[in-house]
């Protein structure tokens, strides 16, 4: 396949890009498409002449319905899009014939073929020309050339066979049109999109697009397109952008090469794209255009065509992918095109993980693929699926893997062969027709091969648009200005992409979001593991891997149940290696964990009586969780440890628990708080087995708990939805939850749900006793779990009138060992701070009210609000030794209070009040006059004043004003220094 080198993308046309995240199409997205008027993109649908005269006798186009085709027998019309004229006759009785007359030196036959179409013989001028096999895997319009006929008049029949290649389902003759012509040349020049010269077939429209040559070009999603011309040389001009993709070109019937008509850019903004090819010979040649996967574009041909030019067979360079459909892979002997219905090629959604997009299926037993390699390592890539079987795989003539595709989602696998040994080798793979136990299926998905040519790889940091990188479809392109390069790949669809690189390290770069949790790497068909890119705020991270060993390598990124994303990887790493987290004291294996086991099987290929329930993630650990609802099931899991907890999500169902063999009694699934619910069991040190077996109804599995023994320090544990270095918090859906500021809490912040969000966090301790820190606010709880017991809900409404504070919940004597904690902050807002394991006391943790005042509460008049306007001053203002609170309020008023709150007289603290200013803010105290006492200046909507400490006005300056109208109340204050060093 040829792909040209990226062309500068600038999918915005004005403004600076980076205002805001602007996405596109990184790789093609498949989507059933129609054509849609819209005033930037105004198409007309194109019509081309059916049957071409005005060339005569150079070049001459007639249909099959032409008066000169002279038929035998019974020949039924099908309309078909990228037939040539719209439609084709058929025909599969022995016998029946098409004959023509014309005159030329060579003749072209088109066909539609297909898994449909027979055999039939040729005979031009009562002279045999042989016997053409029309099948193909898949529908095309072909064409096959007669040249060196000798000038003059010439008849051909076309004769039905009745017979038919071993694969074909009919013996169908499907004829579309023939051209001929005398062998003289047709003029060079560039020919438009327009031109007569362009023969299309139904499907094609015109669009007015002002990047286009001469203004205007067409597209099709399915169809054909032909362009005669003279000499060695043309190119094709085209637009590439996000609705484009693959399409085909063939010479005199012969396959040329394959084109990528995608760029990520929107239709709007589409990029011009040429290819040039060279070496075809001199005399007329005819040049076949055709969709293939999505959308193909074509804006004007030249003849001859000017250089750079491609080469449609380049050698292998690096690393070089070679994708299923490529015309060198052998299905059953012979090219995909020609082999069995039993190979089919998927490029549509469900092909979406696979390497562009596509991979090639069989599951019928020997089916084989076949391929000629140069070179002493091979890698061989599989699309994956509950319906996947087994094949074996032969380099050489040898057996050198029995591979069982079967998972129990869609997913992708590869296998690395090296130390092959230089020169010549041939790969094999055989469809056995056998499959893993718990599949549906024996199809064997083929995606790529690919082979590298000896040679290091280049080093640095490739961006998410490097060519170094291949994609899998369903990939969109984002401008950040944060990001590595200015922009990141990223996707929520089961998508995936390749990095190969021959050094002993790299860097993942990534971005992450609130949004995003885990995307899996990884390296030669290996996992490395899921690892976290989730962040509270927009961020970048990267993950290091070094001791790799000798490449080549391949790194693989997989999307993991949420949104994936690739911002840069570098070759050799630029950081030491990612070094994970001490294991905590209390293990949590979740659902999905390598140990893990669904009757025997590992998550990855448990039985199809097992499902993943993704809707669980408000609820579930991790946001996901297991289910089934059929009896004798089991969840298990061997593990050495001193206790075991086994968390479920609620459900209608019962299950027998069972440690090491011996039944722990029938525990009932339903009830639980908040969806979820656990059983713990304290052990003797040592390996055990833990099995849950179901019963009867519907059991969801949701995570197991382990402790070996370990001591935890206590101490506070501040809930952290990211940078959790203690390993003790497990959160539903991370995407759910909020992070909220307050002074008053625990390091600066608590956490809060998202309003009518069914969250929990679980904490694990090992400890005799816990504090729960919460965050009041009215009409929310806390309900806690502790050891699968419902300790209830707590009120965490705030008592008047005092705003929300950190209100501890105490919890004593729950036994040594380790524990388990669920904490369900109620839908509409409740908060969770932090938590104290073996507390030295059990405090409130409370601010300490030692007098309150409600005065500013007061309304003194419609114009202005109520409670205090900004901080406030402190300071002791008649030299008493005692402090003053000088405090303003919204309502106009200014109040100083005595510092300690005791009756000044009147049964309130307050000392004095004053309205002269109005609304102020920010009180500023200094001694202006130097008699040992504090001033007070204030500014507000009526100037700016000097109170002494007593109230009194010592003066005042109306042009200097501070006051937010819109608002009703003063902003900013004045601040007092001694500028100048005067004694005053």
């Amino acid at each position: 396949h040829f792909v040209p080198t990226p062309e500068p993308i600038e999918p915005l046309a004005e403004a600076d890009p980076f205002t805001e995240e602007i996405t596109v199409p990184l790789t093609p997205i498949y989507q059933p498409y129609t054509d849609t008027i819209t005033s930037s993109d105004p198409f007309t649908i194109h019509h081309s002449p059916f049957t071409i005269q005005n060339f005569s006798p150079t070049f001459t186009r007639t249909e099959q319905t032409d008066p000169a085709w002279s038929y035998t027998g019974t020949w039924s019309n099908t309309n078909l899009a990228q037939a040539s004229g719209g439609n084709y006759w058929y025909n599969a009785t022995a016998g029946s014939t098409a004959e023509l007359t014309f005159d030329g030196t060579w003749l072209s036959l088109g066909f539609i073929t297909n898994r449909w179409s027979g055999q039939a013989t040729i005979t031009i001028d009562g002279n045999d020309y042989g016997t053409l096999d029309l099948y193909r895997n898949e529908e095309n319009a072909t064409h096959f050339l007669f040249d060196g006929l000798p000038p003059g008049t010439h008849t051909v029949e076309i004769e039905v066979l009745g017979t038919a290649n071993p694969f074909a389902g009919s013996a169908r003759v499907q004829l579309d049109y023939a051209d001929y012509g005398d062998g003289s040349l047709l003029p060079d020049g560039h020919f438009e999109e327009d031109d007569p010269r362009l023969l299309t077939s139904n499907g094609w429209t015109t669009v007015a697009y002002a990047g286009a040559s001469g203004g205007n070009y067409i597209r099709a999603n399915t169809g054909t397109a032909w362009f005669p011309f003279a000499g060695d040389s043309f190119t094709l001009h085209s637009l590439a952008h996000s609705n484009g993709d693959k399409a085909r070109l063939f010479v005199d019937g012969v396959y040329l090469d394959t084109i990528d008509l995608f760029a990520p850019v929107f239709p709007s903004a589409a990029l011009t794209r040429t290819f040039s090819y060279e070496g075809l010979g001199s005399g007329p040649h005819i040049l076949q255009i055709a969709s293939y996967q999505n959308q193909v574009s074509i804006d004007k041909l030249t003849a001859p065509g000017t250089a750079p030019f491609t080469d449609p067979n380049p050698p292998v360079t690096g690393v070089t992918r070679f994708e299923a459909d490529h015309p060198t892979i052998q299905y059953n002997g012979v090219p995909f095109t020609q082999t069995a219905t039993t190979w089919v090629r998927i490029d549509n959604i469900f092909g979406t993980r696979a390497s562009e997009g596509e991979y090639i299926y069989s599951a019928t037993a020997n089916d084989t693929i076949s391929w000629d390699f140069t070179g002493d390592w091979l890698g061989i890539g599989f699309a994956t699926d509950r319906a996947s079987g087994q094949a074996e795989i032969r380099i050489d003539g040898q057996l050198v893997e029995t591979i069982d595709l079967y998972s129990r989602y869609d997913d992708t696998t590869s296998r690395y062969f090296r130390d092959l040994g230089a020169g010549a080798h041939t790969v094999a793979i055989t469809v056995l027709g056998t499959s893993h136990p718990e599949a549906i299926g024996t199809d064997v998905s083929f995606d790529f091969f690919d082979v590298w040519d000896g040679q290091p790889l280049p080093e640095g940091t490739f961006e998410e648009d490097d060519e170094r990188l291949t994609f899998s479809n369903g990939w969109g392109r984002t401008l950040n200005a944060e990001a590595s390069g200015g922009a990141f790949a990223s996707s929520t669809s089961n998508v995936t992409a390749w990095f190969p690189f021959t050094g002993d390290s790299f860097t993942y770069h990534a971005r992450t979001r609130y949004s995003y949790q885990d995307v899996e790497l990884r390296l030669n068909g290996q996992s490395l593991g899921q690892y976290d890119i989730y962040s509270y705020e927009d961020s970048s991270r990267t993950y290091s891997f070094d001791n790799l060993g000798v490449g080549p390598h391949v790194l693989e990124i997989r999307q993991y149940r949420e949104a994936i994303t690739v911002d840069a990887v570098s070759s050799p790493a630029i950081e030491p290696a990612w070094e994970p987290p001490a294991p905590p004291p209390v293990v949590r294996y979740e659902e999905n964990h390598p140990d893990m086991r669904y009757n025997s099987q590992p998550f990855h290929t448990m039985p199809q009586s097992w499902a993943l329930d993704s809707t669980a993630g408000w609820t579930s650990s991790g946001s996901n969780s297991v289910y089934t609802s059929l009896a004798g099931n089991i969840w298990s899991l061997d593990f050495d440890g001193q206790w075991v907890n086994i968390g479920l999500r609620s459900s209608t169902g019962t299950a027998d628990i069972r440690i090491n063999g011996v039944s722990q009694g029938m525990f009932d699934t339903s009830g639980g708080v908040n969806g979820a619910k656990n059983f713990p069991f304290a052990l003797d040190p040592g390996t055990h087995l833990v099995e849950v077996e179901v019963i009867s109804g519907t059991v969801s599995v949701d995570y197991m708990d382990v402790w070996q023994g370990d001591t935890m320090d206590a101490g506070w544990y501040d809930a952290k939805l990211e940078d959790d270095q203690t390993g003790a918090f497990h959160f539903s859906r991370k995407g759910w939850w909020l992070r909220g500021d307050d002074i008053y809490a625990y390091n600066g912040d608590f956490l809060v749900p998202f309003v009518n969000a069914n969250a929990n966090v679980w904490f694990n301790f090992v400890g005799t006793d816990l504090t729960i820190l919460g965050n009041q606010r009215d009409s929310t709880t806390l309900q806690v779990v502790i050891d699968g017991v419902d300790y209830g809900e707590f009120d965490m409404s705030t008592p008047a009138p005092f705003r929300g504070q950190p209100i501890a919940l105490h919890f004593p004597d729950l036994g040594e060992g380790a524990h388990v904690v669920q904490v369900f902050p109620s839908r509409n807002g409740g908060r969770i701070d932090a938590f104290e394991v073996n507390p030295d006391g059990f405090y409130s943790y409370m601010p300490e009210i030692k007098w309150y005042d409600t005065a500013a509460t007061e309304e003194l008049t419609t114009t202005y609000g109520t409670g205090f306007a900004s901080t406030i001053a402190l300071g002791d203002l008649n030299g008493d030794g005692d402090v003053e609170l000088v405090a303003p309020a919204l309502n106009g008023r200014l109040y100083v209070y005595r510092g300690d709150g005791a009756d000044t007289g009147d049964g309130t603290p307050i000392l004095w009040t004053s309205d002269v200013a109005g609304p102020v803010a920010e009180p500023a105290l200094a001694d202006l006059n130097g008699d040992g006492k504090a001033e007070i200046v204030v500014t507000g909507v009526n100037g700016t004043f000097a109170l002494s400490h007593d109230g009194n006005v010592l003066w005042h300056n109306p042009d200097v004003a501070s006051f937010y109208s819109t608002e009703q109340f003063g902003w900013g204050g004045a601040s007092i220094g001694n500028l100048d060093l005067s004694p005053e």
